[in-house]
């Protein structure tokens, strides 16, 4: 097997890797990238984002900040245009699409673009702060839990699944019974029928006051007068095609 040449190696660098790395923080702050999934697609979307990246760089050098161009070694114009620059882009990248940025802007000229978010599923997960939650199955069957830092929710649009840390009993009422100690749940997309997301009294509070609810055992007590007034939505994933 021969190894790449010098001349490779400095292609893959200027021509791949800037875009790896943008798409990959841009996914890991804003939304896991669902659209592409062979690896053909994948490296095309390295490409692009690469182009977009260098003609960035460029516009900014030759505009504003020429001396940029000017670094003494090739270590730190490596580490300054391979490495922190697209990551500064991604995180850029990220924060905009998390926060809908774009979306929002357009939206008070009365344009209403497609969303970036490919699903309600991603959406909802990717912007999920701990949360109770109550997953019924197509057979009827419910589980309720908290779905915590533990918990997960996959992103691949071919196979969701959805794995819950925390389970807690279900009264007859509808209400959150005692934690189930050593008790999860991991179900597959096929088999749910609608997850429905629960807010506390103090986590609706906590959101109003900026804080954050940290004590599990307080909020459950909340939990039973809350649960009939206080459900957020219910999500009914969708079939994988």
């Amino acid at each position: 097997m021969e190894l790449p040449d010098t001349q490779t190696i400095i292609g893959l660098l200027l021509g791949i890797l800037p875009g790896f790395i943008v798409r990959s923080v841009r996914s890991q702050i804003g939304s896991h990238d669902t659209g592409a999934t062979e690896l053909n697609q994948q490296m095309l979307g390295y490409i692009v984002a690469t182009i977009i990246y260098w003609s960035l760089v460029l516009a900014l050098g030759l505009a504003a900040l020429p001396e940029l161009f000017d670094l003494p070694s090739i270590s730190q114009w490596v580490l300054l245009y391979i490495i922190i620059g697209p990551s500064l882009v991604g995180f850029v990248g990220g924060i905009t699409l998390r926060f809908q940025l774009v979306r929002r802007i357009l939206q008070l000229v009365k344009l209403n673009p497609r969303h970036s978010i490919p699903s309600a599923w991603d959406r909802k997960f990717a912007e999920m702060s701990e949360q109770w939650v109550v997953i019924t199955l197509v057979d009827g069957v419910m589980f309720c839990g908290r779905f915590t830092v533990d918990s997960y929710a996959s992103s691949n649009p071919a196979e969701r699944d959805i794995y819950v840390a925390t389970l807690c009993e279900l009264t007859d009422e509808g209400q959150f019974g005692d934690i189930l100690p050593g008790k999860s749940l991991w179900v597959s997309q096929r088999d749910i029928r609608t997850i429905e997301f629960i807010s506390t009294q103090a986590e609706i509070e906590a959101d109003d006051d900026g804080q954050e609810v940290k004590d599990h055992d307080q909020a459950a007590e909340h939990d039973n007068a809350a649960v009939a007034g206080n459900r957020e939505e219910k999500l009914e994933p969708q079939t994988a095609h």
